[in-house]
């Protein structure tokens, strides 16, 4: 219900206020304005800048703060340790992440490892798999990054061995034939490994 003042009859009253309202739904018909493209959207700002998306969607930085903040690598992996049998990598530095919290990943040839203990000084995990055939250094990633290896580490040597390949005659001379080989330390991502296989007979 609304009241409207009469043109020959006005409302009349002490202190007479009229108030009025219209409700419009919200939809692209209604826009009193050109919408402002996203890019066009600028602030003072004395650091680079970070781009947020969410799925394909751009997105603003939580308190409008985008800032670009670089923190300088702490820590430093001094010396390590692999044991192939039982798969348990030690590292030993200065400055490591004091628990769990502060490291995000701790990867060896290839493989993840799950840590058991852990003080500023040294890391102790074990690899959740086999380790993969190559030349590796360890890698400590903390929630600030990569922390350094000393430039005196030297890279641990994990050798593939090819136990059977199937088959062995009747080989096709034009290719098309399957091929299966075992052994151990073969590469179980192919995703993150470069593998190359050579014959001697051409």
């Amino acid at each position: 219900m609304r009241i409207i003042s009469g043109v020959d009859n006005p409302l009349t009253g002490d202190k007479l206020v009229m108030d009025n309202s219209k409700y419009i739904n919200a939809s692209n018909d209604v826009i009193f304005y050109e919408a402002i493209p996203f890019e066009m959207l600028r602030t003072y700002t004395t650091a680079p800048q970070v781009k947020v998306w969410v799925g394909d969607y751009p997105a603003v930085c939580k308190n409008l703060n985008c800032d670009y903040h670089y923190v300088e690598p702490a820590g430093e992996v001094a010396d390590y340790t692999y044991t192939a049998n039982t798969r348990e990598l030690v590292l030993t530095g200065t400055d490591l992440p004091v628990n769990t919290s502060l490291v995000r990943r701790v990867e060896f040839a290839h493989s993840p490892c799950t840590i058991s203990a852990i003080s500023n000084e040294s890391l102790t995990c074990t690899l959740d798999y086999e380790p993969v055939c190559g030349d590796h250094l360890p890698e400590l990633y903390s929630i600030y990054g990569l922390v350094n290896n000393s430039i005196n580490l030297t890279a641990s040597t994990i050798t593939c061995t090819t136990t059977s390949v199937v088959p062995t005659t009747q080989l096709n001379l034009l290719g098309g034939d399957n091929l299966t080989l075992s052994g151990t330390q073969f590469p179980w991502n192919f995703e993150r490994s470069t593998i190359e296989i050579k014959f001697t007979d051409s």
